[in-house]
């Protein structure tokens, strides 16, 4: 097996690292985000990894707390559920997301389709983003996935 180099379903991928990175303001107390997303490019199917995220309030690198919940528009899956699918399932973000140094790694790693989007909502826990709005930077880190063998098929015979 080569490094960097899966085997899917029988099909042979190279990964190539990708992030998508995403911004989202908070400005009102425990405000809920939902609806929000990152629609792929196509380029390739995509291995969701590792997840990532930075708070700053006018710039300023802070230690805000959140709620976060992470899907997938493939067949509208939620990861962070607790098996009842009830929105308000969402994770406190120092359970779920690493620092912007480390990821917070996704075990198993999460599969996307070429054309998904990856969604997710946020909840403001702090009650202070109306006195101090602030931003929240993700990094979604992943690896899109490069056939490298095409499929043989069997020949007719004639």
């Amino acid at each position: 097996m080569q490094y960097g180099v899966v085997v899917i379903d029988g099909v042979q991928y190279i990964e190539r690292a990708q992030i998508f990175p995403a911004t989202v303001n908070v400005n009102q107390n425990f405000q809920v985000l939902t609806q929000l997303r990152i629609a792929l490019p196509g380029v390739a199917n995509f291995l969701l990894k590792g997840l990532t995220r930075e708070v700053t309030v006018n710039g300023v690198s802070t230690p805000v707390r959140f709620k976060f919940r992470l899907g997938n528009s493939d067949g509208g899956v939620w990861y962070f559920s607790g098996g009842l699918g009830a929105p308000s399932n969402r994770v406190i973000d120092s359970c779920c997301m690493g620092t912007g140094q480390f990821p917070y790694p996704l075990i198993p790693p999460i599969p996307y389709s070429a054309s998904a989007s990856i969604q997710y909502e946020v909840e403001d826990v702090s009650g202070g983003a109306g006195a101090n709005p602030y931003v929240i930077n993700f990094g979604f880190h992943g690896a899109y996935l490069i056939p490298t063998q095409t499929q043989q098929q069997t020949p007719v015979a004639a």
